[in-house]
C-alpha cells in the first residue's frame, strides 16, 4: 500500500525551508512485520548452529531469492525512482548491519518498505 503524501515536489530546485515544510507535513506508516514468517525463518537461520557472517549472509541470500527480493522495484514510494537490488546489495548490508536480526525483518518486508520510502532529496 502506498500512502500519497506529495512527497514527489522535492526536486532539485526544492529550497531547504519547502523541504522541511513538506515532509513535516508527511504521514509516516508504519509497516508491521508478519511475526509467524518472521519467527519461523529467523528460528531456521538463527538457531542451526550458525557460526559465521558468511554462514548467515549464504542463509539470507537463499532466503531472499525464495522471497523475490532481488530484482528492480519501480515507483518507489511515491516517487519515479527506480532501483535494483541485488545480492551485492544484501552482502553489503549484512556486512554494515550491528543487529543481524533486523536484516532478517527487512528481507520479509522489503517491499512493504520500499512502498513507504519517503525521497528527502534530489
Amino acid at each position: 500500500m502506498k500512502i500519497d503524501n506529495n512527497l514527489s515536489n522535492i526536486t532539485k530546485e526544492t529550497s531547504d525551508s519547502e523541504r522541511v515544510l513538506t515532509l513535516s507535513k508527511a504521514k509516516l506508516r508504519v509497516v508491521y512485520n508478519d511475526e509467524l514468517k518472521y519467527k519461523n525463518i529467523n528460528n531456521s537461520l538463527i538457531d542451526n548452529n550458525t557460526k559465521s557472517i558468511s554462514e548467515i549472509r549464504k542463509k539470507l541470500r537463499e532466503k531472499a531469492s525464495i522471497l523475490g527480493i532481488f530484482k528492480e522495484y519501480k515507483n518507489i514510494g511515491n516517487t519515479n525512482i527506480s532501483a535494483y537490488f541485488s545480492k551485492n546489495n544484501l552482502n553489503e548490508s549484512i556486512s554494515k548491519s550491528q543487529d543481524l536480526e533486523c536484516m532478517f525483518y527487512v528481507i520479509f518486508n522489503f517491499e512493504e518498505i520500499l512502498n513507504n520510502a519517503y525521497k528527502i532529496e534530489e
